[in-house]
């Protein structure tokens, strides 16, 4: 075997001030010398960077190579070990990276890196307890970013429904770092899903009094107070935003959704203009579809014929225009336009359920469930998302219950959480005369919704009317 030197400059690309290396350059060398077998040497700190920049492209493949050449010149480096422990608990090979880690425990007991990859790799296995106790292990050998440890915890005891250490690991989060606005978007969650909403608010209102400016704070309680019903405090909340931020995205959204729970639909008309250029044009598109939902379908169509004009391939434009023409029964139109979508994109979800939803009102049946098998392929079941929630409409107002009952129960195990599909659900259940069903699925929904009754129905209308589902509720208490 031959052995020369590498000096660690000549794998730093010149075009970029020597602050990167060149990891492909590197990686053909390898390559080759792998390919010889060769054995020449590289600075460890190069072998490093260059593998940790493959994991992070997910080119496990590359990574794994030159890890497996970084321990044939570093017998005893614990770091090339430690990744490949990583790169096994990625392959999900765990009883051989467990065992690494072992080992190396053995070696480096006060090592946190081992116990944060044992983590890793409980909770791949679906074993959250085990990751638990391995991530006590790691904070207590002190890491470099322990709030992404509190996190991690977190998440794991959401995971065995534990909401009391779950709001304590989040809490720790946040004062670890303050900035973390993940951490406060699901501590809030937490708080209203495990009923602890009067919790929630008394810890928000403390950070807020330590630092009025805490915008993340503001937010959280302005949900909070949703939940509650209390849409006042929560204006109050977000208007706090706005004096620290004027064109804070979010508090601007949450304020139109109050105004959409309370029916003023004034104000969600004068937000959307009022911010128009600044959100432009997502606004616009948005004020379209307001104007659909309150029947003004001649001032939606004038807004997506002009978003049209203003870019031709623009498909929320032409999705607009043709579902404008189909709630004025102009299916020619309607379906001019949905072709010209399928001409920009052939396979566009959307498109094809509004297709359907003109077959079915055509009464072209068997061209209508033709196309739903074909709609039903392109669905991943994993997350709820928007065309999801149209397709399940569409299969409830086509009268088809069963099916709708059995698209929806798929994505429960993904999506537990999200009332919206538990809301379709309840529809379906109750149109089957499943009775107790729906109402437990109308329990879960309302559960799981963040801002309370009245703006659960309004974001969840299938043509019917918010005593429409009272009702409804009542008559499965009864039944």
């Amino acid at each position: 075997m031959s052995k020369s030197y590498i000096p660690f400059n000549d794998f730093f690309n010149e075009d970029d001030d020597d602050s990167f290396l060149d990891y492909d350059a590197m990686l053909t060398q390898i390559e080759e010398h792998v390919a010889n077998d060769n054995f020449v040497y590289f600075d460890p700190e190069e072998l490093t960077q260059c593998i940790d920049f493959f994991l992070n492209i997910d080119e496990f493949d590359n990574a794994e190579l030159i890890n497996e050449y970084a321990l044939r010149l570093f017998k005893d480096d614990t770091t090339f070990f430690l990744l490949k422990a990583e790169l096994l608990i990625i392959r999900k090979n765990f009883e051989q990276a467990i065992s690494i880690l072992d080992s190396i425990e053995q070696l480096e007991p006060y090592n946190s890196r081992i116990y944060i990859l044992k983590s890793s790799a409980f909770l791949e296995q679906d074993l959250p307890d085990k990751a638990i106790s391995e991530f006590h292990r790691a904070l207590y050998n002190e890491v470099d970013d322990p709030s992404a440890i509190y996190d991690e915890l977190a998440y794991c005891y959401l995971s065995l429904k534990n909401y009391k250490d779950a709001i304590k690991s989040y809490k720790k989060c946040i004062e670890i770092d303050n900035d973390n606005v993940d951490a406060y978007f699901y501590l809030t969650e937490i708080f209203i899903k495990s009923e602890n909403t009067s919790d929630g608010i008394f810890y928000f209102e403390n950070l807020i009094n330590l630092n009025y400016q805490n915008v993340n704070a503001l937010l959280s309680i302005g949900k909070l107070f949703e939940h509650e019903m209390l849409y006042q405090n929560a204006l109050n909340a977000y208007n706090k935003v706005l004096k620290i931020d004027e064109e804070h995205f979010d508090a601007i959204s949450f304020k139109i959704n109050i105004y959409k729970t309370i029916s003023d639909y004034e104000s969600v008309i004068r937000l959307y203009n009022k911010y128009n250029e600044l959100f432009y044009p997502f606004f616009k598109e948005e004020l379209a579809k307001t104007y659909e939902e309150l029947g003004r379908i001649d001032e939606a169509l004038e807004i997506y014929t002009n978003l049209h004009n203003e870019d031709q391939e623009d498909l929320n434009a032409i999705v607009g225009i043709a579902n404008c023409y189909f709630l004025l029964e102009n299916f020619v139109k309607s379906e001019k336009f949905i072709n010209k979508g399928f001409k920009l994109f052939e396979d566009y979800t959307e498109l094809k359920i509004l297709k359907a939803r003109i077959l079915f009102s055509k009464g072209e049946m068997q061209e209508a469930f033709i196309l739903i098998e074909r709609i039903m392929k392109n669905f991943s079941m994993s997350i709820f998302s928007e065309n999801e929630f149209k397709f399940a409409e569409l299969l409830i107002e086509m009268k088809q219950y069963h099916r709708a009952i059995e698209f929806l129960s798929s994505f429960i195990n993904s999506d537990a959480f999200n009332a919206r599909l538990y809301f379709l659900l309840a529809a379906a259940h109750y149109n089957n005369f499943s009775y107790q069903e729906a109402y437990n699925a109308f329990e879960n929904a309302i559960s799981f919704s963040c801002y309370g009754y009245s703006d659960f129905f309004n974001n969840c209308l299938i043509a019917h009317t918010d005593d429409y589902f009272y009702d409804i509720i009542e008559n499965c208490k009864k039944k």
